[in-house]
C-alpha cells in the first residue's frame, strides 16, 4: 500500500527539501508525501502542489527568533496538527528544531521518527582569525554551537535513525550522539537544476574566480582575500568573486580584481556568475557537506576544496577537482595558478565532476535509500 510520510522543518534548506519530497512522492512504496515548512521558507515557490500536501508554519525567520519557539505552545499546536497521522515522521535540518518539540510528538504520535543532520556541529569556527570573524561573531558562535550541541544530544535520543551525508560526518555524529543512535549515512543530492535552468550560455571569463554562499566563519573567506593578494600580479584579467551576505570588506585588503556582492543572490544571478567562472572555490576552515559543489557540476566548472568535514568524500582530489590543505593561502594561490594555467585540465575536472554528481547523487537513488530505513523502522 505505501508508506504515508511527514517532512517537517523549522528552516528553509535551500531546495533539500524539495528536491527530496518530489523524489519520495515518486518512490513506488511511498503513498503520500507532507511537508510542513515555514511560511517564509523559498522551498515553497519549488513544492509541487499536485504531488506534495503542503502545510506551512508562522515561525520566526531570524535565528534569535527561533530561540523564543522553544517556550511557544502555540507554534508546537499547530506543527503537531499539521504534521497528521503518518507512517514515518522525518525531521529535516535539526538546527533549529527544538528537542522539547519532538519529546512531545514522541508522546503523541505512534510514527518513528527519522532525522537528517546537515550540520552536526553547525556553528564551529574552526581556528579562523579575529579578523575573519570579530568579537561578537565569535560570542555567537560559542553561544550558539553549545546550544546546537545540547539540543541535538536531545534530539538524538528522540530519533529512531539518523541520517548523515558523509562518514565523516557520522563519526562526527557519533562523538555527540545519544550511544543508541542508528546513524545512516546518505549523499546530499544535486541542487544544480535550481541554478541551470537559469542558464544563458554566457562565455566563461578564463581568470575569474567564484566563492558562493554566505560570508560566515569557518568559510575562510580571509585565506581567499589573501590568496587573491599573491597572484594579484601575475594576470591582467584576474577577478575574484565573492557573492554571498555577511561579507565586510572593510575588514579587507582588497584590490581592484576583487567584485563583491555583498547580500543574498538568488538563483537567476547566481547562475550567470557561475557560468562566468573558471573556478569556483570552497577555503572553508571548517565544513559538513556541501551543497555548492553540485551546483558548480552543474556549469561543468571545476572546484578547489580544502579538505574539512565530507568535502574529500564528495571531490576525488586531481580526478573530480582539487584538494587542498585549510588554513593554507599560499596552497590556495598554487591550486587558482595551476588551474587558470591549464584550461585543459579546468574542463577535464569540470566534466567528471559533473558525471560523478549525476550519477551519485540522483534524488531518485537517495529517496530509494531513504525508503529502505523506513521500512526497517516499520518492520
Amino acid at each position: 500500500m505505501g508508506l504515508d510520510i511527514a517532512i517537517v522543518s523549522l528552516v528553509s534548506s535551500s531546495y533539500y527539501i524539495s528536491s527530496y519530497a518530489h523524489a519520495l512522492s515518486e518512490n513506488e512504496r511511498i503513498k503520500s508525501v507532507r511537508v510542513v515548512v515555514p511560511s517564509h521558507s523559498d522551498e515553497i515557490k519549488t513544492l509541487d502542489s499536485s504531488l506534495i500536501d503542503l502545510r506551512t508554519l508562522v515561525t520566526p525567520n531570524s535565528t534569535a527568533g527561533m530561540l523564543s519557539t522553544v517556550i511557544n505552545p502555540f507554534l508546537l499546536h499547530n506543527l503537531s496538527q499539521f504534521i497528521g497521522s503518518p507512517d514515518i515522521i522525518h525531521i529535516i535540518n535539526e538546527v533549529r528544531f527544538p528537542s522539547n518539540y519532538l519529546a512531545y510528538l514522541q508522546t503523541v504520535k505512534s510514527a518513528p521518527v527519522v532525522t537528517t543532520v546537515h550540520e552536526p556541529q553547525p556553528y564551529d569556527s574552526g581556528t579562523s582569525t579575529n579578523t575573519e570573524q570579530g568579537c561578537w561573531t565569535n560570542i555567537q558562535s560559542t553561544i550558539l554551537n553549545y546550544i546546537q550541541r545540547k539540543n541535538l544530544r536531545v534530539l538524538s535520543h528522540f530519533s529512531d535513525s539518523l541520517i548523515v551525508h558523509g562518514e565523516v560526518l557520522k563519526s562526527r555524529l557519533s562523538d555527540l550522539a545519544s550511544d543508541n543512535s542508528e546513524i545512516s549515512v546518505i549523499p546530499h543530492g544535486t541542487l544544480a537544476p535550481f541554478f541551470t535552468r537559469w542558464s544563458k550560455s554566457i562565455d566563461t571569463e578564463p581568470q575569474t574566480i567564484l566563492f558562493f554562499g554566505r560570508a560566515v566563519p569557518g568559510k575562510g573567506i580571509s585565506y581567499l582575500v589573501e590568496a587573491g593578494n599573491l597572484i594579484k600580479n601575475e594576470y591582467s584579467n584576474l577577478n575574484i568573486i565573492i557573492a554571498g551576505n555577511g561579507f565586510d570588506k572593510e575588514q579587507y585588503d582588497l584590490g581592484e580584481n576583487f567584485e563583491i556582492h555583498n547580500r543574498r543572490v538568488d538563483e537567476k544571478e547566481a547562475a550567470k556568475l557561475f557560468e562566468r567562472a573558471a573556478i569556483v572555490v570552497m577555503p572553508y576552515t571548517n565544513a559538513s557537506a556541501s551543497g555548492i559543489i553540485s551546483i558548480a557540476a552543474g556549469f561543468n566548472t571545476p572546484v578547489i576544496a580544502t579538505d574539512t568535514g565530507a568535502i574529500p568524500e564528495i571531490i576525488d582530489n586531481k580526478q573530480t577537482g582539487l584538494i587542498i590543505p585549510s588554513h593554507d593561502a599560499v596552497a590556495l594561490a598554487n591550486a587558482i595558478r595551476n588551474l587558470i594555467d591549464n584550461p585543459e585540465l579546468r574542463e577535464d575536472l569540470g566534466n567528471k565532476l559533473q558525471s560523478k554528481i549525476a550519477s551519485e547523487y540522483d534524488w531518485g537513488s537517495i529517496a530509494t535509500e531513504s525508503t529502505e530505513i523506513y521500512y526497517n523502522l516499520i518492520n
